[in-house]
């Protein structure tokens, strides 16, 4: 996706990153610096039980669930959790998180709406931004998720993309990017489904007609509609975690992971490249707000290890794949 001559990181900013948590640490060894499995392993075993991934994990309540929910609107759900745990890159054998998961699967219900009140939690609800990232973190922690799989292919749009408005014929990149990360897992980690594929490829096509964050009419999206307040952000405003928002750069790093390059993402490239700060690092751009499972100590305007890391593997031509 990129030329070698073109990006490096400082050996400043990368030994930034790497005095880090355990979870931030072992990925960049990885994933950043391709070290070989010696000199990460023992930092990711770590992840589950000191820093950020060791107080996620102890927030889940007796029930299996966290804050009572499989999700709420405060981001202290479990959604919001595992989806945390699965960023942090637990290993996904630790019996401390497969007690955790197996808590889920036997006793979490979704809730509040009578249309999928009672569902298990890895069979979804119904609106594929949510049902598109239970199942990416489902899959990475061994669950079974061919029911979401079902809904997703059946929520497609006919441009290509989702949406979780249901009464709406066009897609979100909202929606599309949890929806294709869910797609991309699933083939690469439990079944090379042609449906699936042929399905994922369309709604590649739903960003890439749109430079990833253009309307098909060449305008810049000024705003996410989903966002609040209204007027903000544009899906060129970076933040970590997105949860179930789009940016550039999620956007890119898809692509990144899918092993797909394509003319029509160079624009949003650029646009990555520019914001790299004379230092060599990335600013948190937005924060999406609600409370916090885990204070990863990062500040809008701010240095962002998290959103270098992140861009640093998009611009890194050599850099592995993340999490696998």
């Amino acid at each position: 996706m990129q030329n070698p001559s073109e990006f490096h990181l400082s050996q400043e900013v990368l030994d930034w990153l790497l005095d880090s948590d355990p979870a931030l640490e072992w990925q960049v060894r990885k994933n950043l610096l391709c070290a070989p499995a010696k000199n990460y392993e023992a930092v990711r075993r770590r992840v589950a039980h000191e820093g950020w991934g060791k107080q996620v994990l102890d927030a889940q309540q007796e029930d299996g669930s966290w804050a009572g929910a499989a999700f709420n609107q405060e981001k202290t759900s479990t959604f919001h959790a595992l989806t945390l745990v699965y960023l942090l890159g637990v290993d996904p054998m630790d019996p401390k998180v497969q007690t955790a998961v197996k808590k889920v699967r036997e006793n979490v219900r979704w809730a509040d709406d009578p249309r999928f009140a009672g569902n298990p939690y890895f069979e979804g609800e119904i609106e594929p931004c949510i049902n598109g990232a239970v199942a990416t973190a489902a899959i990475y922690f061994r669950q079974d998720v061919s029911v979401i799989m079902r809904k997703l292919l059946k929520d497609q749009k006919a441009d290509g993309g989702w949406n979780c408005d249901e009464d709406s014929t066009v897609s979100s990149f909202n929606s599309t990017i949890d929806v294709l990360e869910a797609l991309l897992a699933y083939e690469q980690h439990v079944d090379e489904d042609q449906k699936i594929k042929e399905a994922r490829e369309r709604g590649e096509e739903y960003l890439l007609s749109r430079h990833l964050f253009r309307r098909l009419s060449g305008e810049i999206i000024p705003r996410d509609n989903w966002y609040r307040p209204l007027g903000g952000p544009a899906f060129t405003s970076l933040g970590f975690p997105t949860w179930w928002h789009y940016d550039i750069l999620r956007g890119l790093d898809y692509f990144r992971r899918a092993g797909r390059s394509d003319p029509r993402q160079q624009e949003a490239l650029q646009l990555l490249r520019e914001k790299q700060q004379p230092d060599g690092r990335w600013l948190i751009e937005v924060d999406y707000g609600g409370e916090k499972l885990v204070d990863f100590g990062e500040i809008e305007g701010e240095p962002s290890k998290w959103l270098t890391y992140q861009a640093a593997l998009v611009l890194t031509p050599e850099a592995d794949n993340p999490l696998v």
